[in-house]
């Protein structure tokens, strides 16, 4: 693996470089918020969409007050950190914020893969010496 040389960078680097960061950075909220006893989208839900749509699925949620659990629902000898998955799913699959971040993760991923096979440097095989 070759060393990084900063003034030697290529846009692609920059790309690649830009895009991870962004990943980590995502992914770094989601299990900061997760280790404090949320679920993964717990921050954005709690910060951001529930600023905007306080009463989503007709309830009065605030940030505080998050709305109701189903965690009563599931069986009390299921271990507690199964319940934190399926909190994690359920919000995963419920929830049009997390649904819309992680399309955006994909579509970076996307442009990503596109701008680094465009800007590929073509090889052409020199002219045969005869």
């Amino acid at each position: 693996m070759r060393k990084m040389n900063l003034k030697g960078m290529r846009k692609r680097d920059y790309a690649f470089l830009g895009t991870w960061a962004f990943y980590l950075y995502t992914f770094s909220v989601f299990f900061n918020s997760w280790a404090y006893g949320g679920s993964p989208p717990s921050y954005f839900v709690g910060r951001y969409y529930l600023l905007f749509y306080p009463t989503y699925m007709g309830y009065d949620r605030t940030v505080t007050d998050p709305g109701p659990s189903f965690y009563h629902l599931l069986p009390a000898t299921m271990p507690y950190y199964e319940k934190i998955l399926v909190n994690f799913e359920w919000n995963l699959l419920h929830n049009p914020l997390v649904i819309h971040i992680l399309s955006i993760l994909v579509v970076a991923f996307g442009a990503y893969i596109f701008v680094s096979l465009a800007m590929q440097k073509r090889r052409v095989a020199p002219a045969s010496i005869s």
